[in-house]
């Protein structure tokens, strides 16, 4: 039998609960074209595996291997916690990634009950890598804080909110902190577009992008509209925030709000 049940965004806890009988599945978008996500993922796992919480952590990703089937036979049949590695809650997270559960689970004789937590990208800490990683360039840059504007770029879609709602809600945390002289938000398929915002801006820009990993997007698009424009000597792409070290914690923390 399987259930689902969601996260309340609240501020993340800061201790954990008794997870030593659940297993933990991380589901990302994955690539058949790049390896890169797929490695990240995986590695995510290890990192999590080895911090002996989970019963069982596994990954899995919806394009390329590993995949679904595979990965609930190895958790099976004890409770699963699935944690989908996207950075909003949209057409992925409510949609795809629950039928390929149902079809990968209908292949299997004995599931254990699944929750299903809010994206770790909606966590309340993905502000706080954001500065983190930010700041420790800008020092190395002998710049300041305040002397740079950072550019926060989501994926945005113009048939869904999803992407701009977390963007800008980052962005707002990321604002409270009142470190930089601005923190402003572009996107890659709604408006505001990354080149609009970059050619209106003045001094050091350093770019974040809120992917789960560096696919095509986070690795190419993002490079190259940097490069196209007239700020390109002034800013500084900074890559997928996915790929931070802290966010195997975000998972952690999104885990224990359920």
């Amino acid at each position: 039998m399987s259930t689902t049940k969601s996260t309340s965004q609240r501020e993340p806890a800061t201790s954990f609960s008794d997870w030593s009988k659940y297993g933990l599945l991380l589901v990302g978008h994955g690539s058949e074209r790049l390896s890169g996500p797929n490695r990240q993922l995986l590695a995510q796992a290890d990192v999590l595996r080895a911090r002996g919480i989970f019963a069982v952590v596994e990954a899995a990703v919806l394009y390329g291997e590993p995949g679904l089937a595979g990965a609930f036979q190895k958790l099976s049949p004890r409770p699963i916690l699935t944690m989908p590695m996207f950075m909003c809650d949209g057409l992925f997270t409510k949609k795809i990634i629950p039928e390929q559960i149902a079809a990968a689970c209908a292949e299997i004789d004995s599931v254990g009950e699944i929750s299903s937590c809010q994206p770790v990208g909606l966590s309340e800490g993905l502000a706080s890598l954001v500065a983190n990683r930010v700041s420790a360039k800008v020092a190395k840059s002998g710049q300041n804080d305040q002397e740079v504007s950072v550019l926060l770029v989501g994926h945005g879609s113009t048939a869904s909110d999803a992407s701009w709602q977390a963007t800008e809600r980052h962005a707002s945390r990321l604002r409270r902190l009142r470190l930089y002289r601005e923190v402003q938000t572009a996107y890659l398929d709604q408006h505001p577009l990354i080149d609009d915002v970059l050619s209106g801006q003045s001094g050091p820009v350093y770019v974040v992008g809120l992917f789960a990993a560096a696919g095509l997007h986070a690795a190419d698009d993002i490079p190259m509209k940097i490069v196209s424009s007239p700020m390109a000597q002034n800013t500084c792409y900074l890559g997928a925030i996915g790929s931070d070290r802290g966010m195997v914690d975000l998972v952690l923390r999104q885990i224990n709000s359920l």
